[in-house]
């Protein structure tokens, strides 16, 4: 069996700190939710508008999303069909599923904040 020791920081409780810190920040970071507008920018800056508009309807009538739909798990649906896609396309689909996952992941903080 291999023990791991852990970095001095790790055991330090100033680093601990410094995270509860940075959780203050989290808690009135205003990051908005990705929408179906901003993903077809990023696809329109990177190929044009009538690409992102396949790539989107493609990804929509693949994870059976209605092309309209912008609740966050119907994105999560659609990003993560986009993040698949071969070549610089699912790189810009990756980009957006991680932002998609930052969002709510600073929602959930914020959330337990105010509880």
């Amino acid at each position: 069996m291999t023990t791991i020791a852990l970095p001095n920081y790790l055991t330090c409780p100033n680093y601990f700190w410094g995270i509860a810190k940075h959780m203050s920040i989290l808690a009135n970071y205003n990051l908005e939710c990705p929408t179906k507008a901003s993903a077809l920018l990023v696809f329109t800056n990177a190929f044009d508008r009538n690409r992102a508009e396949l790539y989107w309807k493609e990804a929509c009538k693949a994870t059976g999303v209605a092309n309209d739909d912008e609740s966050i798990e119907a994105l999560e649906k659609v990003f993560a069909y986009l993040s698949r896609l071969e070549g610089s396309a699912g790189i810009y689909g990756l980009s957006l599923k991680a932002r998609l996952l930052t969002y709510k992941n600073i929602q959930r903080v914020q959330n337990r904040q105010k509880a």
